[in-house]
């Protein structure tokens, strides 16, 4: 179900666009550097990019990647500037995988305009 729903959402929805034409992922780079600071078991820094810091952030993580092997990077996907739950002071959804030697799985995120990360979603769906 949570597959179906990704679908959709990817589907019909996308980036806004300035006047100029180019869709504004600015938010882009936070929801990448809190994945990176995962990576790099920098629990401190990730939750300190939170708008409510997660006290089970690190077990998250971790079980979220130990079967995956040795993490070697990360990689936005996708963006959304419009979905349906978008509150307004959210800037943007991303979906950022975290690529394994034995797959992957990834963190979805909403970045707030103060950007500030406001939901995390573990896994891929």
């Amino acid at each position: 179900m949570r597959a179906l729903v990704l679908v959709m959402l990817l589907a019909g929805c996308g980036g806004s666009k300035s006047e100029e034409g180019k869709v504004d992922d600015s938010f882009k780079p936070i929801a990448e550097q809190f994945a990176k600071h995962l990576v790099a078991h920098d629990y401190a820094a990730a939750n300190a990019m939170l708008v409510t810091p997660a006290p089970d952030l690190q077990k998250q993580y971790e079980t979220m990647v130990e079967p995956i092997g040795k993490v070697s990077g990360t990689q936005v996907m996708n963006t959304m500037t419009a979905w349906p739950d978008k509150q307004p002071t959210d800037a943007g959804w991303a979906y950022v995988s975290i690529n394994g030697e034995h797959g992957g799985e990834a963190v979805t995120v909403v970045v707030t305009r103060d950007n500030k990360i406001r939901t995390v979603e573990w896994g891929r769906p």
